[in-house]
Parts: structure tokens; sequence; C-alpha cells
């Protein structure tokens, strides 16, 4: 065989070998794009948890396929099970589909303001609160997207007074002190937000994301968790 021949077989080995293995290029790149746009995100599961939350996602989207009608709730269901997957852009695109069916649906403007502050789409998410205010001007509603514009801003201060005075007008809701507890550890102040998803895990103790919260704070904030009690 000759020289030319010898190159020209190595040429037609070498694009064999990338066409096999351009899929598996590309399938990384995507996964390495996501991750860098925080679209996706690792989250911590035990085995039974992710079964549970695969089969909620099978049975979600099934119920997408045979509904003519109000798709909503299974949106909303697929949307929540993708969220807590770590799947952040389909969980988006879920909640945005219930938005197209209905613009006032306020449960999926929720959710989708408080995954686009996630994912640091702070744009969107100041967007997705202006929506929920004209939908529902109620306080919590209100002091959400208050509360959220100021903590862009960086008034830190300002934020924490409007949060606090939403809680009390709304008798501490819930999804307030969420959003409160949220904030708390993003400036810093953990032992003070592990208290506020403490409370909110006494209300939804079979809510997975609040009770991994608690927990992991709580590992956090161990010595000044001990040193409080020892005092009360």
């Amino acid at each position: 065989m000759t020289e030319q021949q010898h190159k020209k077989r190595f040429f037609w080995i070498y694009a064999m070998i990338l066409l096999i293995l351009a899929p598996v290029f590309t399938k990384s790149m995507l996964d390495y794009n996501e991750t860098l746009t925080k679209e996706v995100v690792s989250v911590t599961l035990t085995k039974e948890q992710r079964e549970e939350l695969l089969k909620e996602i099978r049975e979600a989207s099934e119920e997408v396929k045979k509904r003519n009608d109000d798709k909503n709730s299974a949106y909303l269901k697929l949307g929540s099970a993708y969220e807590r997957m770590g799947y952040r852009a389909k969980a988006v695109s879920a909640y945005k589909e219930v938005l197209e069916m209905d613009t006032m649906n306020v449960s999926a403007l929720v959710s989708l303001a408080s995954l686009q502050e996630k994912m640091e789409q702070e744009e969107e998410a100041e967007n997705s609160y202006k929506r929920l205010v004209e939908i529902q001007p109620n306080a919590r509603n209100y002091n959400l997207l208050a509360g959220f514009v100021l903590q862009r801003k960086n008034d830190v201060s300002s934020a924490r007074a409007l949060y606090l005075e939403g809680l009390q007008k709304t008798n501490s809701d819930t999804l307030l002190m969420k959003y409160f507890a949220s904030f708390l550890e993003s400036i810093g102040d953990r032992y003070e937000a592990y208290l506020y998803w403490d409370a909110v895990y006494r209300r939804e103790s079979s809510n997975t994301e609040v009770k991994n919260n608690v927990e992991r704070l709580k590992v956090i904030e161990a010595d000044v968790i001990k040193a409080t009690e020892k005092v009360k």
C-alpha cells in the first residue's frame, strides 16, 4: 500500500470516528451550556424520591396528551415535578404553557417568577411579578414584587422591611415566608433563614424542598442553633 493510500485510509477512519462521536460531543456541549445558563441544577434526591418524581412526570405528560380542554393542572404538575428534579428550563416551559392558555393563572405566574429569580433571569422575574400584582393587587403579591425590586437594587434594609410588612399584613403567608427565608440566606443571615424555613416546615412537613432547606441550614448553622437553645 502506497503512502497516499495510507493517508486516504487514515482520513476515512478519522472521519468515521468523528461521525460516531459527534452526537456525544453535541449532547455534552448542550448539557454544559444548560449548566452555564442555570437551566439545569444538581438536586440531591433519594432513589425513591427520584422514582416518585419520574412517575409524576410520566402521569402529568400523559394527562397533557389526553386532555383536550383544560390542561392547566397537568402542566402545573409537570412544571413542579421538573423543577424539583432540577430541570429548570423544562419547568419554565411548562409554566409558560399554562399562561399561554390562561394569562390570569396566578399559580403559574408565582411559580414562574420564583423560578426565573432562581435562574437569575432578573428582568423576566420582575415582569412576572408585575403581572402578578396587576392580576391580584393584594399585600402578598405587592410585597413580593417590591421586596424583589429593592433586593435587585441592593437596598437590603428596605427589602427586609417590606417583606416583614407583608408577613404582618398577611398573617405570615407561607409563600412570602419562603421568599423571605431565601432572601435572608442570600444576604448571609443563615440562622434567621433557618428559623423561617423551619416555621414553613411545620406547616408543610411533606414538602421535600422545604425539608431539605431546613436540614441543610441546620448543618451549616449547627453551632449557632446549639448556643441559642442553651440560652433559651
